[in-house]
């Protein structure tokens, strides 16, 4: 929904900031928990009803929320999106490059030729980011234990926090670099740091929680790009169904990693376990590598069909602020 109302000039500092929000909430129930652990045995009732607290705040706050305009113009709905995008947006952005015939697509055509390696790579990379992040950041304290990093509550809250820094470090990264640059290199950065924790000595403890904090900073800044990434990669016929589907990966994933990571730490040991998701996340920079589009410079209809605009009309256009529509940027 945001994406198809962002300019084009925010778009990726207002996706971003979904991995921003995120990772306050995710801290934020860190610090929860821990709070809460000491209420005795029905703790855990404690915070999972403590949950429907933002949750209804959401549903109040979604009430009144517009349509799409993109979405009602791509089922014929022509005159609501002109008044949805006049009240919300002004009465001079005009729909002209939208209009078009209906177009109706059912979920199988995230699977056609057109849309196969987008849907491919935005379920795989997702995967590649969630996988280790859910079953380090889920044990952190039993991984640190592990690893003879714990000192109380210190090294894990200074973790916590970089997962903050490292967000917000995130959308300055999505506004300077290019979406493929940032993804690959952040894959790259990860993979090596999370190797090389897995050779390190375990008396290199500064050294360690260099790494670590290195590790966090990088993975919380690239998570920005699960926001920005499926939305911009699908046009609106199909940017729903490709989000979720990459979505759905993403929770099953992280799922499995957080079921499988004390398994595999029991019955193969901490360093192999690490060095497993080293390569996810290796294997996350080969899938970029291969597939990720470059996003940022482009409207989000021309991301979404993977249309590649002139060279010289996209410097005529640098600077603008919407990506609707052609004619009013005439003007």
């Amino acid at each position: 929904m945001l994406a198809e109302f962002s300019p084009k000039r925010h778009r990726g500092t207002l996706l971003g900031s979904f991995s921003v929000i995120w990772t306050f909430g995710y801290v934020a129930a860190t610090v929860v928990g821990t709070l809460m652990l000491s209420w005795g045995p029905d703790a855990w009732r404690w915070m999972l009803a403590s949950s429907a607290v933002p949750a209804f705040l959401v549903l109040v706050f979604r009430i009144g929320t517009p349509e799409s305009p993109r979405w009602l113009v791509h089922h014929g709905r022509i005159e609501e999106a002109r008044a949805i995008v006049h009240k919300h947006l002004g009465p001079h952005v005009e729909l002209d490059d939208e209009i078009g015939e209906p177009e109706h697509a059912g979920f199988g055509q995230l699977f056609s030729r057109e849309y196969l390696t987008r849907t491919v790579f935005n379920c795989l990379f997702f995967v590649c980011i969630v996988m280790p992040y859910f079953a380090i950041y889920t044990f952190l304290p039993v991984i640190l234990k592990t690893m003879n990093l714990s000192e109380g509550l210190g090294t894990e809250i200074l973790l916590n926090a970089l997962l903050v820094i490292g967000a917000l470090i995130g959308i300055g990264c999505t506004i300077k670099f290019s979406r493929r640059g940032f993804l690959i290199n952040s894959f790259l950065i990860l993979a090596a740091s999370l190797f090389l924790l897995t050779i390190m000595p375990g008396n290199l403890a500064w050294l360690m929680v260099g790494l670590f904090g290195l590790f966090t900073l990088v993975l919380s800044a690239v998570s920005n790009l699960v926001g920005v990434y499926p939305a911009e990669s699908f046009p609106t016929e199909l940017r729903a169904s490709g989000i979720g589907l990459a979505t759905a990966c993403s929770r099953l994933s992280s799922g499995l990693s957080t079921f499988l990571l004390p398994i595999s730490v029991a019955g193969l040991g901490l360093m192999p376990t690490m060095g497993m998701l080293a390569a996810i996340l290796l294997l996350g920079a080969i899938i970029s590598i291969a597939w990720a589009p470059e996003t940022k410079a482009l409207s989000l209809t021309a991301a979404g069909r993977a249309i590649i605009p002139d060279p010289d009309r996209r410097r005529s256009q640098r600077g603008t602020d919407m990506d609707l529509p052609a004619p009013q940027r005439a003007r």
